[in-house]
């Protein structure tokens, strides 16, 4: 129903903001960004298959690209953000060839 349409949301404006990064750090997006990611927790019961991926590439982003704004998240956040974590989507949707560019950055994260 609409709260799925709204979690939909959500975590689609959090993948957006995850590739679209700049590199630039900016407390108020991360603030905003925080705001944002732990209204989503609110749905950690309903989050759709679709949506997991999406939130396995903010959690990377968070936790390898901007470590200091991962830290100052709320426990729920990251308990939400840890628990997106451990789940092994069946299906794979489209939206990863569209980010290369954050792939490749997480990539270099990854084997740095």
């Amino acid at each position: 129903g609409q709260h799925r349409l709204q979690a939909e949301g959500l975590f689609n404006v959090l993948h957006a903001v995850a590739i679209a990064d700049t590199g630039t750090k900016l407390r108020w997006k991360e603030d905003v960004f925080a705001s944002l990611l732990n209204t989503a927790s609110e749905y950690s019961r309903s989050v759709p298959l679709e949506s997991v991926s999406q939130l396995q590439i903010i959690d990377l982003w968070l936790r390898l690209l901007h470590t200091d704004a991962f830290q100052r998240l709320p426990f729920k956040s990251k308990d939400f953000l840890r628990k997106v974590r451990r789940v092994s989507p069946v299906t794979h949707t489209d939206f990863m060839g569209k980010s290369s560019r954050f792939h490749k950055a997480v990539s270099k994260a990854l084997n740095a």
